[in-house]
């Protein structure tokens, strides 16, 4: 079967042995270039009222002296409206609200953790051996699938949770982050993202941006006598309140009517990718394992913000209604 290429799949390498040497003409002209740069900076004139305002810039040291002092901590805050300085006993007790939610989290045992982390790395293996047989571009897409895969005898990757603050509510509340871009199955939630972005990029009630909602708007052709009303929705919000399964099932259909007119496949090429696709899809977003200080933690509905295919499954859930 031909192999391709995507870079969307493009695995990270350590470079071994001796770094390649230019020729001597490019280092020689790299080499000149620097010292171009090197003499333009020396003569800037220095900003004669800089001194002014040096009195009121505190040096980082006593920046961090300042937040360990009071047991402060800066993060961001949700809706990019900056950064919050909050005291951490607070942040600590709002994260513990958050996870203290029995409908949406609960605490596992460590071993239990890693048993469901080792069944993931076995079902990732199993999907990137199914690519590399079935896939046109399968040996690149199964490499990339089990990169992530945990070594023997190492320690898992398991996302650490954290709330950012939700500055224009009130009273305030948290935004959950699980960051899994580093975890063994977010390779398998990559690969279902991009599979589903036509679909997406059809739909015309998703909004791609800010951008796209003013060219949008742009087109449209109001009367001045009536009275109109824009409403949106916000797919990140939305992310604690779906269903697993339901998700899995109606993504699943958006799926198959895109790429295979709503009917099972009888080719056998395409019979695989649906298969892989729907593997890949499970594993990448059930039976998450986060962690929060000294505990392991499943979370047991929803979508997690920081899983790569996230926002699609989200938008996709509600076209239907």
């Amino acid at each position: 079967m031909k192999d391709l290429y995507d870079p969307d799949f493009e695995v990270p390498h350590k470079h071994k042995g001796k770094t390649p040497q230019l020729s001597h003409y490019l280092e020689y002209g790299i080499n000149m270039g620097r010292i171009f740069v090197h003499n333009t900076i020396r003569k800037i004139p220095e900003d004669e009222g800089k001194d002014t305002f040096k009195l009121f810039s505190p040096k980082p040291h006593q920046i961090k002296e300042f937040l360990v002092t009071n047991n402060y901590v800066v993060t961001n805050m949700d809706k990019n409206l900056g950064i919050a300085v909050s005291e951490r006993t607070w942040l600590i007790e709002k994260c513990l609200d958050l996870l203290g939610d029995d409908n949406d989290y609960t605490c596992i045992d460590p071993l239990t953790a890693i048993q469901k982390l080792d069944k993931k790395c076995t079902e990732m293996e199993v999907i990137a051996s199914l690519a590399e047989v079935h896939l046109h571009n399968g040996k690149q897409i199964g490499k990339y699938l089990r990169h992530l895969i945990t070594p023997p005898k190492e320690k898992h990757n398991v996302p650490l949770f954290y709330g950012i603050p939700k500055i224009h509510k009130e009273p305030v509340k948290m935004r959950p982050i699980i960051p899994c871009h580093s975890t063994v199955q977010n390779p398998a939630a990559r690969y279902v993202s991009k599979i589903l972005k036509p679909i997406i990029q059809l739909a015309p009630s998703i909004i791609h941006g800010t951008k796209d909602l003013a060219i949008k708007l742009s087109k449209i052709q109001l009367s001045m006598s009536r009275k109109f009303y824009l409403i949106t929705r916000d797919a990140a919000a939305y992310y604690p309140s779906i269903p697993i399964e339901k998700c899995i099932n109606i993504v699943g259909a958006f799926y198959m009517e895109f790429y295979h007119n709503g009917i099972m496949p009888t080719d056998t090429i395409k019979l695989h990718e649906a298969h892989i696709f729907l593997r890949c899809f499970n594993v990448g977003n059930q039976e998450l394992i986060l962690r929060y200080e000294d505990k392991m933690y499943l979370q047991k509905q929803g979508l997690a913000m920081g899983v790569a295919d996230s926002p699609n499954l989200a938008n996709l859930f509600w076209l239907p209604f």
